[in-house]
């Protein structure tokens, strides 16, 4: 088995905790661990600090700021409900200087709106491809204990 998002790798984890086993069935339990642990992270923060790319669909909003359901790090692509998709040069995305971003703003000097679809439905119908997540790669760290303040 092989760690999927874990936010330790399995040899910090036997580092900070002296493991000098190398047996392939220990090692499948320490990584199970180790997902189970970054998964319960995840959970009670409420966010996830792995990057991922995905398409987030959001309801129009009743202002000029779409706010977004995720911590997002960069925008692919950015489609109106109207199925028009909307250039970067017409939005901002907050907070301004350094992702993750929480929202995004269209520009006062644009000329766009948020769109519902040709159906007249607002839900769901502002697509927002990208990558999402806290951080869009893993800080480099002395290792574990360093993180656990052993």
């Amino acid at each position: 088995m092989a760690i999927t998002n874990g936010y330790a790798t399995l040899i910090e984890y036997k580092a900070w905790r002296t493991i000098a086993s190398t047996d392939a069935t220990d090692d499948g339990v320490i990584e199970q661990c180790i997902e189970a642990a970054s998964r319960y992270i995840d959970n009670e923060t409420g966010r996830t600090f792995y990057a991922r790319t995905a398409t987030h669909y959001h309801d129009v909003p009743g202002s000029r700021i779409l706010k977004l359901d995720d911590d997002l790090l960069t925008i692919t692509t950015l489609t109106n409900g109207n199925d028009v998709e909307i250039a970067a040069t017409e939005y901002n995305l907050w907070p301004k200087n350094h992702p993750p971003y929480s929202e995004i703003k269209l520009k006062a000097s644009s000329s766009i709106l948020w769109e519902m679809d040709s159906g007249g439905n607002i839900e769901a119908v502002i697509d927002v491809a990208g990558t999402w997540g806290y951080v869009a790669t893993a800080p480099h760290h002395r290792g574990i204990s360093d993180i656990m303040g052993v």
